[in-house]
């Protein structure tokens, strides 16, 4: 993901976490078949929204799976949590990243509608 950057701020980025959080930023942003090229890259978190039957447990085992498959950590270990609010069309799944690198932990969480 070194070749393509999506901030604003920054032509380049070198540091570690911002590497890895833009990673996570486009993972989350992008629904399979988005990508030419790459069909099955992106996250698809549809049927847990509408389908209110999945528990949590279920939620966090995919989003854990598509981070272990789409995103270089750079050996820096993490977590994820998820929580789910009832919406009134449809339910809203919190994603809560953590990420720690260098001993300092970073939290991102990241909304699903």
């Amino acid at each position: 993901m070194i070749d393509f950057c999506a901030s604003e701020d920054a032509v380049v980025l070198d540091d570690e976490l911002d590497l890895i959080i833009q990673q996570i930023d486009m993972l989350f942003s992008t629904t399979p078949m988005d990508v030419i090229g790459c069909p099955n890259y992106g996250s698809a978190y549809e049927r847990f929204i509408y389908d209110l039957s999945y528990p949590t447990s279920e939620i966090k085992r995919y989003a854990e799976s598509q981070l272990e498959k789409n995103v270089e950590f750079f050996g820096n270990p993490y977590d994820v949590n998820v929580s789910v609010l009832n919406g009134e069309y449809n339910d809203i799944i919190l994603l809560e990243v953590n990420i720690y690198v260098k001993g300092h932990q970073y939290q991102k969480i990241y909304k699903v509608e």
